[in-house]
């Protein structure tokens, strides 16, 4: 029986250990640039719109481990906006939970501004470059909006 324990702390060790250094995997800065485009739509109109490239740096810190997500991620972007979003790591991929954001769409005529949208995402590190699939979506009176392939690329700063 305390053969059995033993083995037993000794796995638990291990398996913390090997997910804290896939999580430090993901720390640090990058540069990224984020393109795409979305969908606006109402009951008989609908209109692709491509998203001014969004460019900036990306902070990506290691939470303590009492905490709900494996990571924060902190994008600000040259024009001057910071974001936040929390994401999970499992083995070389990042899945990013749902957080708000402005999205600019002064250039359609019927939304004529800014509208917050709820964003989310999976990445996948590889040879140090994180590559994210975003979705955006929100609902403005009778409009929708649904963006299903926003890309980011991210390569660190060194």
């Amino acid at each position: 029986m305390k053969k059995f324990l033993i083995l037993c702390l000794a796995t638990i060790i291990i398996c913390t250990s090997c997910h804290k250094i896939e999580v430090r995997n993901f720390t640090g800065t990058y540069s990224y640039k984020t393109t795409g485009n979305v969908e606006i739509s109402t009951d008989n109109v609908s209109l692709n719109h491509l998203l001014a490239n969004e460019i900036g740096t990306m902070h990506i810190l290691k939470n303590k481990s009492s905490d709900t997500y494996d990571v924060t991620i902190i994008m600000n972007e040259v024009g001057g906006r910071i974001y936040t979003a929390y994401g999970d790591i499992n083995g070389n991929e990042i899945s990013i939970a749902t957080y708000e954001r402005p999205l600019d769409l002064r250039l359609i005529p019927t939304i004529g501004g800014e509208v917050m949208v709820s964003c989310e995402g999976k990445g996948v590190l590889k040879d140090g470059v994180l590559v994210i699939t975003q979705s955006y979506f929100t609902t403005k009176g009778n409009i929708d909006i649904v963006g299903k392939n926003i890309t980011t690329v991210a390569e660190p700063n060194e």
